[in-house]
């Protein structure tokens, strides 16, 4: 089971960061499907962190499949409408540097998670 599934590229490297928090990421970068988001384990995920609004279309996917993630957006492009309604947080990375990004993120997994749901 994946704590974070990744969409989209990794610039600021918030995979490597969340897993040296000790979270178990998963990243999919192209163009995943729903198919592929199962395969990940979209179902228990805790957060969708998408890094990419190309790849927003996908928000409304994961959502019905697990209607307590949490979506956050780390990108500097504009959100279409329906990915805006859908986030939890959207933070531009030319305002919020990673690490303080990275630190909201596991702020808003305890925040939503009790000790005893992760290992």
């Amino acid at each position: 089971m994946s704590d974070i599934i990744l969409l989209g590229s990794d610039p600021f490297d918030l995979g490597l960061r969340l897993e040296a928090a000790s979270f178990e990421v998963s990243k999919l970068d192209g163009y995943p499907t729903g198919v592929d988001l199962e395969t990940v384990g979209i179902t228990d995920a805790l957060v969708l962190l998408v890094t990419d609004v190309k790849l927003a279309s996908l928000i409304p996917v994961a959502r019905e499949q697990n209607e307590t993630i949490q979506v956050v957006l780390y990108t500097d492009d504009r959100l279409p409408p329906f990915a805006s309604a859908q986030a939890d947080l959207a933070v531009d990375p030319d305002l919020v540097d990673p690490d303080e990004f990275i630190e909201a993120v596991i702020d808003r997994i305890q925040s939503v998670t009790s000790p005893h749901e992760r290992n």
